[in-house]
């Protein structure tokens, strides 16, 4: 036995039922005035009858892709200030550092020092003194050259007479030293005289700058090499020629020009030669040497003690302006 069972028609199912009446009935719906081009033309209460319940809700889609991150918002305004904690709790007094100073060894100290101790800690450390350094002199006060050391400066004098340098030594010699007579030396002296061949004797020597040293090393024109001076006598004035003897034999006769190099107790035999650019001197000796100012005449004094020196010249008459200039070097005995 068939059951009847009432269903509702729906909107889509009363439209297609519509539009079947319609395609069967052929043009004499079509002549008519009853076309259904819209729902406007269907009564409502009838469209009423004819929309049926909703549907149940169909399944979840997947999700959309993310969206664009949205601009970065304003920054917001500063909160207001918080309240202040409470105050801490004062803290510990430190404890002190004791020092004391000893002589003597103690600790990892041999010459004494000090000693210190945080209070109540019972651990020590130690300051020690250093081992008693070398005396200071010459640069502490009251300091002198100390022996064979040597100091050097420079002298000048001009005038019209009796030219006088006075020299204050940077650093004084010892208390009671004195430097004179053969121990002061002039170097690198010049002037003329007559040679004979196979003879030692040079006759009518002229000094032109310097005084000619006993020890001197000589050069000129029939002069042997490394030929010195052994032997001097006279004033070597244009006035009063002086004579030279030599240790070798002239091998010419004829005048010659002399020269007088470094005396040995004015180079000390290291590095360059003695010179005014390099002035040297041995122990106990007090060295000369001229830049400028060729003297016709050698010192008429000179000598050394402790504090300085003094040096002077009777220059020549013909001299117009008298002037000497030079470097000394003096070396404690």
């Amino acid at each position: 036995m068939f059951s009847m069972r009432r269903r509702r028609i729906s909107f889509a199912n009363a439209i297609a039922i519509l539009a079947l009446v319609f395609a069967m009935s052929g043009g004499a719906w079509a002549a008519g005035k009853y076309l259904i081009t819209s729902t406007k033309q269907i009564s409502p209460s009838v469209l009423k009858k004819l929309k049926g319940a909703a549907g149940p809700i169909g399944a979840t889609g997947p999700q959309g892709a993310p969206g664009a991150a949205g601009a970065k918002g304003t920054q917001g305004e500063p909160g207001p200030q918080g309240v202040p904690g409470p105050q801490g709790e004062a803290g510990k007094v430190g404890a002190s550092v004791l020092a004391e100073e000893f002589p003597g060894a103690k600790g990892t100290c041999t010459e004494g020092g000090v000693e210190f101790e945080v209070e109540e800690s019972s651990e020590q450390t130690y300051a020690c003194n250093g081992e008693e350094g070398n005396e200071g002199s010459p640069w502490t006060a009251g300091g002198v050259l100390p022996s064979t050391k040597t100091e050097v400066g420079i002298f000048a004098a001009s005038g019209t007479e009796n030219l006088k340098a006075a020299i204050s030594f940077p650093i004084p010699l010892t208390a009671g030293t004195f430097i004179f007579g053969p121990n002061v030396k002039t170097n690198e002296s010049a002037g003329t005289g007559e040679l004979t061949s196979g003879s030692p004797t040079v006759k009518k020597v002229v000094v032109e700058l310097g005084k000619f040293e006993v020890g001197g090393p000589i050069s000129g024109s029939g002069i042997p090499a490394e030929t010195k001076i052994t032997a001097t006598s006279g004033n070597f004035t244009e006035a009063s020629p002086g004579t030279l003897t030599l240790d070798k034999n002239a091998t010419a006769t004829e005048p010659v020009g002399l020269t007088e190099g470094v005396l040995p107790e004015c180079d000390n035999g290291e590095g360059a030669a003695g010179e005014a650019a390099n002035p040297e001197a041995d122990p106990g000796y007090f060295c000369l040497f001229y830049f400028s100012g060729l003297a016709p005449s050698s010192p008429s004094g000179a000598f050394a003690s402790a504090p300085g020196a003094v040096i002077s010249w009777f220059p020549d008459e013909a001299e117009a302006t008298p002037e000497r200039y030079g470097s000394f070097a003096v070396t404690a005995p």
